[in-house]
């Protein structure tokens, strides 16, 4: 009756880029565990940039997200193992100052998912304060309210959501459908 899934959606996301000749850099926090090797030779193989992931203290589970499909309801349960300890600010500033060219040089884009939002709050305010800061294109994927989401929304040009997160953090466009 069920089928599980196991979803590495913003890995899967970079490395189809990454397939198709985008120069994908993906700045994240992963555990110490073997789901952290297998997410970084997945990365590396496929081609994506994986040299800016923190890696979590000793014996630090990576977060992963379960799906859970019931074929007959159609309806699906999710189950998300968060990592310990998520990247901080202070990590993405010792990022930033340890950078020998800056982060932002020669950035396009940038894609924030909605789960490390205070940290995704001093890359974007770097980014956008950075003397550099052209046309940069900043979009973030919102699934539900989070903390420190409204400061990062300020600085994304491109939000993706869902009816929900229309709802949940737009109430003026309710009546979307």
């Amino acid at each position: 009756m069920f089928a599980r899934f196991v979803i590495i959606v913003m890995c899967d996301l970079y490395a189809a880029l990454a397939r198709l000749g985008v120069t994908c850099r993906l700045l994240s926090k992963i555990g110490s565990d073997a789901n952290a090797s297998f997410l970084l030779d997945s990365l590396l193989s496929q081609g994506v940039l994986a040299e800016d992931i923190f890696t979590g203290k000793a014996n630090e589970s990576t977060a992963f997200t379960y799906v859970l499909v019931c074929q007959e309801s159609h309806s699906r349960t999710c189950i998300h193992t968060p990592l310990q300890s998520e990247i901080s600010p202070a990590e993405v500033i010792r990022y930033i100052e340890q950078r020998t060219t800056p982060v932002y040089e020669k950035l396009e884009y940038v894609h924030f998912d909605s789960r490390h939002t205070e940290a995704a709050v001093t890359l974007a305010q770097h980014i956008h304060n950075s003397c550099t800061y052209n046309n940069t294109i900043l979009s973030i994927d919102v699934e539900k309210s989070r903390h420190h989401l409204p400061h990062l929304i300020r600085y994304c040009h491109i939000i993706f959501t869902n009816k929900t997160g229309i709802k949940e953090m737009f109430p003026m466009f309710s009546g979307v459908t």
